[in-house]
This record gives C-alpha cells, structure tokens and sequence, in this order.
C-alpha cells in the first residue's frame, strides 16, 4: 500500500497520510522508507530522529537550519497540534507565505524541506512531535 501524498500552499511542503493495516490486534504502519518516499518525490535520508513534548497551550516558534540544510517530516503522536509552517526560501514561489495545519494522528507527517521554517501550538496537555530530519542538529 502506497502513501497518499498531498500538496499544500507552499512549495515542496506535502501532506504524507500513511495507510494502516488493522486487524484484531490492533494496527501496523510503515513511518518511513527511503525507497517509498523518494518514489513519492520526497528525497529524504533520516540523519536525526528528535521529539518533543509540550503542555497544552504551548508555543514552539518557528525554526529552521541551513546549515547544513535540514526538512523535516514532522508528525504528532499523541495530543493535537497545529503545525505551521513559514517559507523563507528567498528563491522560492512561496516566499514569505504561511501554511498550517492540525494534526493529532500518528499516521499523518508533513514534509518540510530545507528552507520552511516549522513551529507548532500544543493544543492538549501532553502533546507529543516527532521529527525526522535529513540532517543533524547544529546549533550555530
């Protein structure tokens, strides 16, 4: 079973809506597969795997790294979030637009490419993100 892929207002940023295998156990998903995504047109190697957990009303601001340059598949595994997103790519369509998105499924990641910039409110006490990033934390 393939990913669902969808684009949203700003350029390279998609919605990825993982399918799920259910039975009387429970569920199974794939997170991430090299192979799956790049046939999506999403070139991810994961080099960092991080994850945060908020309190309800929390704001993460907006963040980013260019260098090196780091996207991020960001998804939310227990609460609900809102997922923004800033593009400050200056070369890029979308330049200066804004996108958001609420999240409170685990199957659910949004591909952020190196240049958006990612921030989320916590809208439930203990909400929980992940990230997966094509590149290393550095804090210069």
């Amino acid at each position: 079973m393939t990913p669902e892929i969808l684009d949203t207002t700003l350029e390279g940023v998609k919605i990825i809506r993982l399918p799920i295998l259910w039975d009387e156990r429970g569920y199974f998903f794939e997170v991430y597969s090299r192979e799956v995504w790049h046939d999506l047109g999403i070139d991810l190697e994961v080099k960092q795997l991080s994850q945060s957990r908020s309190n309800r009303n929390v704001v993460r601001g907006l963040h980013f790294q260019d260098n090196p340059p780091m996207g991020k598949a960001i998804r939310c595994l227990h609460g609900l979030a809102c997922l923004g997103f800033a593009d400050v790519r200056p070369n890029s369509e979308t330049f200066g637009k804004t996108f958001a998105y609420t999240s409170g499924n685990p199957s659910t990641l949004i591909w952020a490419p190196p240049g958006v910039a990612v921030g989320f409110a916590a809208w439930e006490g203990e909400t929980v993100i992940e990230y997966l990033c094509s590149a290393e934390y550095h804090p210069s």
